[in-house]
């Protein structure tokens, strides 16, 4: 195989994309829904044309990063403060009550169908239905240009709520599965870990951040200016992924 056979794959993968864009542009349907199918028909459940899978998972990683990034600009915790009682208050209210929802009617509805399964995989189905792609929604309200509008800003206030969510979510089903093997002790210290560390992460990018970027934009270069961002936007999402959150946290 060819080194550089990756750039054909990003070639195709590149113009099916803005072909069916284009398309669905006309019927009306989000370009991020268009994304998606590209990559549906284009992979092993489609025609099979991407054969570097660990390459486009690569590169998908990077473009989700860099899209929080960009909408992460238009941002700031300040913000957020401002509608934290809604967003603390309306994003348990989601969480719990979807995932208790679901768990319930699987529950129920699988042993109305004589396959019973069991307390542990019904909270499990019920609590992934329960949180929402970031960048997916945060796409589509950017595209419909309502981020800015006041129920843009609370969906976004829950998003971050469900990014950090997920963690103490998966805790909690891995302890109800019979057969796990992580102790309570164990589990105290991950927990320490994760909320010492991203405290620091957290205390460091808000005292440091502005400064370095009054020390980039002082330099006046172009150059500088374009990497010293994706420093910034690469060494955030690397940091927050260290102590197990998501990447989507990162782009505050």
């Amino acid at each position: 195989m060819h080194e550089f056979d990756f750039l054909g794959e990003l070639v195709l993968i590149g113009a099916l994309a803005v072909a069916i864009i284009l398309v669905f542009q006309k019927l009306k349907i989000p370009s991020v829904i268009g994304l998606i199918f590209t990559g549906i028909l284009i992979g092993p459940s489609g025609i099979g044309a991407v054969y570097d899978q660990k390459l486009i998972a690569t590169l998908a990683e990077l473009g989700v990063i860099l899209l929080l990034f960009t909408i992460g600009l238009e941002f700031s915790l300040d913000d957020l403060k401002k509608l934290k009682n809604i967003v603390l208050v309306g994003g348990a209210v989601q969480v719990l009550f979807t995932g208790l929802s679901i768990s319930a009617i699987s529950y129920w509805f699988m042993f109305a169908i004589g396959r019973g399964i069991s307390f542990s995989s019904a909270v499990f189905l019920g609590f992934t239905f329960s949180v929402s792609s970031t960048a997916i929604c945060l796409k589509i309200l950017a595209d419909r240009d309502e981020l800015a509008l006041p129920y843009g800003r609370i969906a976004l206030g829950i998003l971050i709520f469900q990014d950090i969510a997920i963690v103490p979510l998966l805790i909690g089903i891995n302890l109800l599965n019979p057969q796990a093997t992580l102790s309570l002790a164990l589990l105290a210290q991950k927990i320490g870990i994760i909320v010492f560390f991203a405290g620091v992460i957290f205390i460091s990018f808000r005292l440091l951040m502005p400064k370095m970027v009054r020390l980039i934009a002082s330099l006046h270069a172009r150059e500088v200016l374009v990497i010293g961002a994706l420093v910034i936007c690469f060494g955030a999402a690397y940091l927050t992924s260290l102590v197990g959150l998501s990447l989507a946290a990162c782009r505050n």
